[in-house]
């Protein structure tokens, strides 16, 4: 956590794994937190929330990426859908929280979706 650079190029290292080709050998955790990187870069929101939002533009969930690529939910024994619960790689939550702890007791919680967007476009990049 004292070097920034390392912990993103640790999480990208991560995200790079390779994947089975079998849609049932996929590393879901990994590419539940690429999906959600992709939807950061684009200054969206990776979270189910727009279901309940006053402003359902800025919320994509996860499982519409990994749902049109055709993953397997091995929780549901069925393809990935609005209901699958998405795994994130744990580098990644414990970013994200901490960046959100600490920019809010900053009083900058505005800052947190393009700081993460920022994090996004940088991990996508390497």
């Amino acid at each position: 956590m004292d070097d920034p650079t390392a912990m993103a190029e640790h999480m990208a290292s991560r995200l790079a794994q390779y994947k089975g080709n079998d849609v049932r050998d996929r590393n879901i955790e990994c590419d539940s937190t690429f999906a959600g990187c992709l939807i950061r870069a684009g200054r969206y929101i990776p979270d189910r929330m727009q279901r309940y939002s006053a402003q359902p533009e800025f919320f994509l969930d996860r499982s519409e990426i990994l749902e049109i690529f055709g993953y397997w939910d091995p929780n549901q024994q069925r393809p990935v859908n609005g209901d699958s619960w998405l795994p994130s790689v744990e580098e990644w939550y414990l970013v994200e929280r901490l960046l959100e702890y600490r920019l809010h007791r900053e009083d900058k919680k505005e800052e947190l979706n393009p700081r993460l967007a920022e994090l996004s476009r940088y991990l996508l990049q390497h």
